[in-house]
């Protein structure tokens, strides 16, 4: 599935890309986050109070992935989910989740290598999440993602203009979409002025979060804002994702599941069936913790199955019908 985009593109070039159903994953850095991995200031304040006593568990709750970034590519995902940490002592950024994981700039290498190897790919970079920035060091960081993606870089739509198709940024070879969210050192506006390649996370990556551990609650949250009306020049993301509170980290102490590995295991049953009603809402961008090829491939096929005979409505031209 390395270039299933490309090789499908009489199915999608009519597509507006928030109508294909994109794979991603969740915290996409995190695959080697391990027991040695150097803990950071986003770690939450219970993890730092039990990691020195019980140094195992802050990297079983942390890492998110098996795949590399690389491997996640070659087998399908077009959505990485970067949170970024500028370590405060040799100023180099890391991707992070509570821990640093791999350095950003061996990964941008990776993605740059695999967008120059197969340009009909469209790749979203989300950087939803950054620490330890100032507003120099942001710009200094997008300046870098100039430098490497070039011409590549896709600028976002304005509101009210609608959504480039796949045909679209194909012929243009536009075929990157950067994000990056808003912090306190510095403002979306300021960052489009400078850089007008970038989309904002908040505005043009809508990415709801359900904030849950219990899988009913979570079906519930994800058909509620999957149902709403959404902008016209933004992608929508599925965070089809458990969320561990303190107290199962806690009680992982003890009892099963130790890891967030063992909690997104407990979801993966549901989930085959809940892509399938999902597809009936507009299903754009869907996150997963530990992702599989096969529930890869399944979300890409889901595109093939809706749309590839001839004469069907693409999203676009389809009402949001209400999962019951």
């Amino acid at each position: 599935m390395t270039t299933w985009m490309a090789d499908n593109y009489d199915v999608l070039k009519d597509l507006t890309l928030d109508g294909i159903v994109i794979p991603g994953s969740h915290d996409s850095g995190s695959y080697c986050i391990s027991r040695s991995s150097k803990p950071t200031n986003v770690l939450p304040n219970l993890v730092k109070f039990l990691d020195p006593i019980i140094e195992i568990i802050g990297a079983k709750w942390s890492k998110t992935q098996s795949m590399t970034i690389k491997d996640q590519l070659e087998n399908g995902i077009r959505y990485l989910d970067l949170r970024v940490y500028l370590d405060p002592d040799d100023k180099v950024p890391f991707l992070v989740h509570g821990y640093e994981a791999a350095p950003l700039d061996d990964e941008l290498i990776r993605i740059k290598d695999f967008t120059d190897n197969y340009p009909g790919e469209y790749i979203i970079l989300d950087i939803n999440h950054v620490y330890e920035f100032t507003k120099e060091d942001i710009f200094s960081l997008l300046s870098q993602l100039q430098d490497v993606f070039s011409t590549k870089l896709l600028p976002p739509k304005s509101a009210g203009s609608g959504m480039y198709t796949y045909g679209d940024i194909v012929a243009s070879k536009q075929t990157i979409t950067i994000a990056i969210t808003e912090t306190s050192s510095f403002t979306y506006q300021e960052v489009v002025e400078k850089f007008p390649f970038m989309w904002s996370s908040e505005g043009n990556i809508i990415s709801p979060w359900g904030n849950t551990a219990d899988i009913t609650e979570l079906k519930k949250f994800l058909v509620s804002t999957m149902s709403k009306v959404r902008p016209t020049n933004a992608h929508h993301v599925t965070q089809a994702i458990l969320s561990p509170k303190a107290w199962n980290i806690i009680k992982g102490l003890f009892v099963p599941p130790k890891s967030l590995l063992k909690l997104s295991e407990k979801l993966k049953p549901y989930l085959p069936q809940w892509i399938q009603e999902f597809s009936s809402l507009k299903l754009n961008i869907i996150i997963i913790d530990f992702i599989s090829k096969d529930l890869i491939d399944e979300l890409i096929d889901l595109n093939l199955k809706t749309y590839s005979n001839s004469g069907e409505d693409t999203p676009s031209d389809k009402e949001t019908d209400t999962l019951l």
